[in-house]
Formats: structure tokens, C-alpha cells, sequence
């Protein structure tokens, strides 16, 4: 897997820890991350391992712009984005992604896919 940077939006206990709603809400923000941090840089949907062995659903950044961000900087952002937004908002536009779950990309690692 490609050297990713997380970014951890802070919905994951006030959407329940339903796995299919949060990676069809990161989904959501991936596509729209672009315009809120750099939009040449990189972001994927990634299954991310904890400590305890568990995967559980991220977005992975690679900045290949020549824009430099710290992690916190970004965090704040999207943070910012969610609160501007409405977390109930980013939930409705989610239910229109019939694409993309949990099981996918825990088994897949990584969305979209790379092209060989």
C-alpha cells in the first residue's frame, strides 16, 4: 500500500460505528476533500489496521502537490467541512452511493482501486 497520511474525520461514534454509513460518508468527503485541502493531491477510501488487529475504514492522503500541510491543519478542515455541512447532511448524500461498502474495501484495502 502506498505511503498514505490518514485523515480520522470525527464521525465514527456518532454515526454508531455502522461501517457501511461511514465508508459511504468518507466516500462523500474523498470526492469533495479535493476542493477543502489540495486538489492535485491524492485521496483514497483505505481499510486501515488498528492496534488490536481490527481494520476499520479511512481516507489516505498523498500530497504530490507543492503545497505543504501539516496533519493537524488538515484535520481541521475537514472537521471545519463536517460542521459547515452537517453530519446529517453528508449521511443524506451518502445514501445516494450504491458503490462502495465496508465489505469492499475491507477487502479490496484501498478505493478506488489502482489502475496497473
Amino acid at each position: 500500500m502506498r505511503g498514505y497520511t490518514l485523515i480520522e474525520p470525527t464521525i465514527y461514534d456518532e454515526l454508531g460505528w455502522d461501517l457501511d454509513l461511514i465508508v459511504k460518508c468518507l466516500e462523500v468527503l474523498r470526492l469533495k476533500i479535493p476542493q477543502i485541502i489540495v486538489e492535485n493531491d491524492e485521496y483514497d477510501l483505505i481499510a486501515v489496521i488498528n492496534a488490536h488487529g481490527g481494520f476499520y475504514p479511512a481516507i489516505g492522503w498523498v500530497s504530490i502537490s507543492e503545497v505543504e500541510l501539516d496533519w493537524f491543519e488538515v484535520e481541521k478542515k475537514v472537521g471545519l467541512f463536517i460542521q459547515y455541512v452537517g453530519l446529517e447532511n453528508l449521511v443524506k448524500e451518502s445514501q445516494m452511493i450504491d458503490y462502495i461498502n465496508w465489505e469492499i474495501l475491507k477487502f479490496d484495502k484501498v478505493y478506488p482501486k489502482a489502475v496497473a
